[in-house]
């Protein structure tokens, strides 16, 4: 809404595997203002291995989230519903 282009979801294939999965980091509060969603109810559409990731020790709120691992196609699922839901605020 600032106009600015900070990351919200990122993929990390180079801490990726075939065990764990398709490892990728969500900025919380950054997605939380993209699809008009509180953290909370974002945290609870995610696959349930999720982590709490913070970019750096002491960052800001806008540096943390969660890691997650991708392992199927649920977990992907529960990932696009979460743009899915939001796509009525989005558009227009």
């Amino acid at each position: 809404s600032d106009g600015s282009r900070k990351t919200i979801f990122s993929l990390v294939p180079g801490d990726s595997n075939a065990e764990n999965g398709l490892r990728f980091i969500l900025y919380s509060n950054r997605l939380a203002e993209f699809v008009k969603m509180n953290e909370a109810s974002i945290q609870q559409q995610l696959p349930s291995n999720r982590k709490p990731y913070v970019y750096y020790p002491n960052a800001p709120d806008d540096y943390k989230g969660w890691a997650v691992y991708i392992q199927n196609d649920e977990d992907i699922r529960k990932i696009t519903d979460i743009f899915e839901n939001a796509k009525t605020g989005l558009v227009g």
